[in-house]
């Protein structure tokens, strides 16, 4: 792999991969009992980490000048990676989506703000920015009969609202992923990929990743 032009497709494929290797009832117990943003981060990076071309003057920094994750060529980031970690409900929500003080479109323009700022302050100015853009969406096909008064679910009561208001989680799930698509769409060319999850009691789990690599 050439680490200095690694793009939206190949951080997509790397979650991916980097997904795989953890038990798809523990992904789905994670993201059945509340947000894991970090969680993906970490286990991208570490896998990077462990990629045995990684040249050795290279580096995956978490949280260096403040980004989630960069690939780093010493001092200098070849990539930079931030990534935003949402509910299938919340992107189903056009007001969430686009529209309220932290929405996610928002957040979206200042994470490639703050990227560009940190590369234009080591480069100055580039052809093109290494800037990729991720949005990691994750949902639970809540059960009609789920008592919400265990509190052991994130998010369930969210989430029996906005299934029964889209006619169903599929259906939920369908906006969702096609709002995220439409929004990211703006910022560049936009990879998808589904992460292999698994049930938790009972009850599937669906996590989607996108990623986009940032145009000028």
């Amino acid at each position: 792999m050439n680490y200095d032009s690694i793009d939206h497709h190949q951080v997509a494929a790397l979650m991916k991969q980097a997904f795989a290797q953890v038990d798809p009832q523990s992904l789905a117990y994670l993201y059945a009992t509340g947000k894991s943003e970090l969680y993906a981060r970490d286990l991208l990076s570490s896998y990077i980490n462990r990629l045995p071309d990684l040249p050795k003057n290279y580096f995956v920094g978490r949280e260096w000048r403040l980004h989630d994750m960069t690939i780093n060529n010493g001092s200098n980031p070849v990539l930079i990676v931030e990534g935003k970690s949402n509910t299938h409900y919340d992107a189903a929500n056009r007001n969430r989506l686009l529209k309220n003080k932290t929405n996610m479109r928002k957040s979206a323009k200042e994470d490639i703000k703050k990227s560009r700022e940190t590369l234009r302050a080591i480069y100055g100015k580039k052809d093109a920015d290494p800037i990729v853009i991720t949005n990691l969406l994750f949902g639970i096909d809540l059960d009609p009969a789920y008592d919400l008064k265990l509190y052991e679910i994130g998010y369930a009561t969210e989430f029996r609202k906005a299934i029964k208001k889209h006619g169903g989680f599929n259906q939920m799930v369908e906006v969702a992923r096609a709002g995220v698509k439409d929004m990211l769409s703006e910022f560049g060319e936009v990879a998808y990929t589904p992460i292999d999850c698994g049930t938790y009691r009972g009850m599937n789990v669906v996590i989607d990743f996108f990623a986009v690599k940032v145009k000028q």
